[in-house]
């Protein structure tokens, strides 16, 4: 299934995957501001980064707010991102579970990415 809208696509896999490499649990809800998160990425196919410290304001990475932009509503964050970690799951700190995906990205000025479903 493709999205261009909130730019994601869903594929199925054949067996299951989750039992050799482990699974994400989303949590569909809005972040709030100042909540920390982490993004998980292999950005252009190299080894796994996370995405932890904010290295332009210091601290844990932390959602700055919403706006539109690449989506209907993108949210802005602090986290850096190197180019080809469009999405990766952006998790909040304190569950680990998956709150939006990272696309768009936005520079130093806050990169963007698609909250998960309100509804």
């Amino acid at each position: 299934k493709v999205n261009a809208t909130w730019d994601y696509a869903l594929i199925q896999l054949d067996g299951n995957p989750a039992n050799t490499y482990g699974h994400l649990e989303l949590d569909n809800r809005q972040a709030s501001v100042d909540e920390e998160i982490y993004i998980t990425q292999h950005s252009g196919g190299c080894p796994k980064e996370l995405g932890i410290l904010d290295s332009n304001h210091g601290g844990n990475c932390k959602v700055k707010g919403f706006r539109v932009r690449c989506a209907p509503t993108d949210m802005t964050y602090t986290c850096n991102t190197e180019g080809g970690s469009s999405g990766s799951p952006v998790q909040a700190h304190s569950t680990d579970k998956v709150i939006a995906l990272n696309h768009c990205g936005g520079g130093c000025n806050g990169n963007l990415l698609c909250p998960g479903p309100t509804s």
